[in-house]
């Protein structure tokens, strides 16, 4: 059984199972990702985003293609690898850093972009606080963070939990105001249709 948020068993994953066949990643950037890049409301010029739960690399080599500087996070160490080569494969020089999202190793206020595919809703319950404050702490005042989670409507794996509007807006209203929601149908390698949401929110200050 994998427990929500437990290192080795993410780390697991990308050990015991081919690439193309881990659900989450796609081979491709994720839609939400490339709408969002396309937006104009990120601007390019010495914007910074930071890619939580990069995986495999498929987003963050997206965004650093689409000009915006951009670092790569995850805890899985195979899934960093992937990361790279991917990155080189495509003649990109992204850094890819391996760590935990709760703990981030940045200073404050040093993010114009959080995007955040499918970490927080893995996080352990007990670690979304920590979660928050960290995410929080790096992002710019007026910065913005892009969380796609399960719909809590639908039926998460067991190594994640659902959320609502409701939800997300009671955790994170201390620190972030709801701009934009959408909810769909997510995607996954394994042609599986699961209901995601989709916040972009705004840090306040």
């Amino acid at each position: 059984m994998v427990e929500k948020g437990k290192r080795s068993d993410w780390e697991e994953r990308y050990i015991d199972t081919p690439l193309d066949e881990i659900p989450w990643e796609l081979g491709r950037p994720k839609d939400v990702v490339v709408e969002l890049m396309e937006s104009g409301l990120i601007s390019k010029k010495g914007s910074r985003v930071l890619d939580i739960g990069c995986g495999a690399g498929s987003n963050t080599v997206f965004i650093s293609g689409a000009g915006y500087n951009v670092i790569g996070l995850d805890f899985a160490a195979l899934a960093l690898k992937h990361s790279v080569k991917l990155a080189e494969d495509n003649s990109f020089e992204i850094p890819f850093t391996a760590a935990d999202a709760a703990a981030l190793p940045f200073r404050a206020s040093v993010f114009d972009l959080i995007i955040d595919l499918g970490c927080f809703h893995c996080m352990a319950e007990e670690r979304r606080g920590d979660y928050i404050e960290e995410v929080s702490r790096v992002i710019r005042p007026g910065g913005l963070i892009q969380l796609t989670c399960f719909n809590k409507k639908g039926e998460p794996p067991e190594v994640a939990s659902g959320f609502d509007e409701a939800d997300i807006e009671a955790l994170f209203s201390g620190n972030f105001e709801i701009e934009d929601v959408k909810d769909y149908d997510g995607e996954s390698r394994l042609g599986e249709v699961m209901p995601f949401f989709t916040f972009l929110m705004r840090r306040k200050g």
